[in-house]
Parts: structure tokens; C-alpha cells; sequence
């Protein structure tokens, strides 16, 4: 997931690719991770996110767009609620 943060993901799909049925995979994922399929992917995104508004000017929309999230608006939200702090603010710092 590392690498693939920025690709529709979804737990159906992965469970296809691997060959199990999408229950034994969450359940596995979160006995192995300790995270559910849906957090761990939001925490490799934030994750990017982060870098990326450190490293780059590129505008909130297009790093969005980078980690997977269409709508800019959703994707600062969810950066929001996981950090406590807007992407905007976060850049600032």
C-alpha cells in the first residue's frame, strides 16, 4: 500500500488481486496491522500528504490528486481530522 496509496484501492480489489475473499483479508490485515484496510490506507496517504506539503509548493488540489483523494475539499477534511490541523496550517508551520 506503500506504494500504491494513490490508486483507487479498496479492499474488494486487493482481495481479488490476492485471491481471498475480502472478510479474510480484513481480518487478517487488521490482526497483522492492528489498523483496518480503510485506516491503514488513509494513514499511508496522510502520510504522503505530509511530505509532500513540506517538500513541494504544489497546490492542496494536485496533492490531493497525488495521494489518491479526487476531491480536494474531502481530502482536507480527512487531513484534518487526522492531524488536528488544516493542510493549509500544516505548510505554514
Amino acid at each position: 500500500m506503500e506504494q500504491c496509496y494513490a490508486e483507487p484501492l479498496t479492499l474488494n480489489r486487493v482481495a481479488e488481486q490476492v485471491g481471498l475473499s475480502p472478510a479474510y483479508l480484513s481480518s487478517q490485515f487488521k490482526k497483522e496491522s492492528g489498523s483496518s484496510f480503510s485506516e491503514y490506507l488513509t494513514m499511508c496517504r496522510m502520510n504522503a500528504a505530509k511530505k509532500l506539503l513540506r517538500e513541494t509548493s504544489d497546490p492542496i488540489s494536485l496533492i490531493a490528486e497525488q495521494t489518491g483523494y479526487v476531491d480536494a475539499k474531502y481530502f482536507s477534511k480527512v487531513f484534518s481530522k487526522t492531524f488536528g490541523i488544516s493542510p493549509q496550517k500544516y505548510r505554514s508551520l
